[in-house]
């Protein structure tokens, strides 16, 4: 059996069927179920602050999935994103040894590889070396991953999953939001480049880990690399609507920051520009999937291909007149 937490999340909702098909899932929710129920889904109510339903909820289970995260770049979330994603994970390490779980696969971040000046290339054997360039959500992550290392010299097996921006169509929810940030005319665009990958990539890479106990360390899914000019011009194409067209250059991160913090206000939703987000999209850092695809035999879809399904999707859906 194998347990999840996150079922709900961006990654959670398309990784679940996926692991249903490999054997019986526990998910570990804070209430009711948040996503269509599925034949061979045991729900446990608990919490990651709750060590006791942890420890109930991976009793009898070989495999915990840890996709439980908050992801943000506001400084208002940043006590709940410690809470979360740091000793949050470390209460899942210490539930997994106290119940004899004998796997955790971690789903992490290409943000907690670091980033210095200077790089162009970056792999799993980067070495986290404090520098400007890390958000705090990178540092949150960077601690999850040494409370899963602990976890492993301690016995338990351990791969961690490090994707970079998944794309989804769930336009409400994390990297997704993307899609939302063009469909609603947003004005602006920053100009450096991102690291991409479809959201069906990052599962296969998951549930060929999960499948291969014998794996461990790091495992990046990255689809390559575009830049923000190019990724919202390809989504507004096919949305009909007009790309952002103004270009944040240093000098304009402020306002841009000030008018998407207004824009929130009057929404409700998350600003997808913020002075993070803004510094973060300024640079140009390629993430190398190549053991992923090499050891793992994962295919890559291209970023273009993957926008258009979730622009397809989307559309579909209706998901964007909401």
């Amino acid at each position: 059996m194998i347990a999840l937490t996150g079922a709900s999340g961006l990654l959670g909702k398309f990784l679940l069927p996926r692991l249903i098909e490999l054997d019986s899932v526990k998910i570990l929710t804070r209430g009711e179920p948040t996503v269509d129920t599925h034949s061979g889904v045991q729900w446990m109510t608990g919490s990651l602050q709750d060590p006791m339903s942890l420890m109930a909820a991976f009793e009898g289970c070989h495999t915990v999935v840890h996709a439980a995260a908050v992801v943000s770049f506001s400084p208002k979330h940043r006590h709940e994103m410690f809470n979360t994603n740091v000793e949050g994970t470390a209460n899942v390490v210490d539930a997994c040894l106290a119940v004899g779980v004998r796997r955790l696969v971690l789903i992490s971040s290409v943000a907690a590889l670091g980033r210095q000046p200077g790089q162009t290339v970056i792999d799993e054997s980067a070495k986290w070396t404090g520098s400007e360039l890390n958000t705090f959500y990178g540092q949150s992550k960077h601690k999850a991953e040494l409370e899963a290392l602990r976890g492993q010299e301690e016995g338990l097996s351990v791969a961690i999953v490090n994707p970079s921006v998944i794309l989804a169509p769930s336009p409400d929810r994390s990297s997704g939001r993307i899609f939302r940030y063009v469909w609603d005319g947003a004005k602006f665009y920053t100009p450096g480049t991102g690291n991409f990958v479809d959201v069906r990539d990052v599962c296969d890479v998951v549930t060929k880990v999960v499948q291969r106990p014998e794996t461990a360390g790091r495992f990046i899914a990255s689809g390559g690399q575009l830049t923000w000019k190019h990724l919202f011009e390809e989504i507004a194409g096919h949305f009909g609507k007009r790309p952002p067209r103004w270009k944040v250059t240093a000098g304009w991160i402020r306002v841009a920051v000030w008018v998407e913090a207004f824009r929130s206000r009057l929404t409700g939703r998350e600003p997808l520009v913020t002075k993070e987000t803004a510094e973060m999209a300024s640079t140009a850092f390629l993430y190398s999937n190549r053991r992923a695809s090499v050891e793992l035999g994962v295919q890559f879809r291209t970023i273009s291909e993957s926008i258009a399904w979730c622009c397809k999707t989307l559309l579909d859906q209706k998901a964007l007149s909401e």
